[in-house]
């Protein structure tokens, strides 16, 4: 919970991310997650354990927000880049 509020405080900070991680949302979200709880459009969870023991090497540490502010403005930068 408190990562999801420093994460929004975070991007009222940075709105030019905002749609980068909306864009983000939806390319990693769960299939059909409207129609299951907890009704929110999140990566499956063996998916976001399995990044979070590649970034910190354990499944049970905190998501850093900064980490994350990171990998949004990274993906932005990648819309940048021309297209082959």
């Amino acid at each position: 919970m408190r990562y999801g509020i420093a994460m929004v405080a975070a991007l009222a900070r940075r709105p030019w991310l905002v749609a980068t991680t909306l864009r983000q949302l939806k390319s990693l979200s769960r299939p059909r997650w409207w129609s299951e709880p907890p009704y929110l459009p999140l990566p499956p969870a063996d998916y976001l354990e399995f990044r979070q023991v590649t970034a910190t090497g354990s499944a049970t540490a905190v998501p850093d927000v900064q980490d994350t502010v990171i990998w949004l403005e990274w993906c932005r930068s990648l819309r940048k880049l021309p297209r082959a």
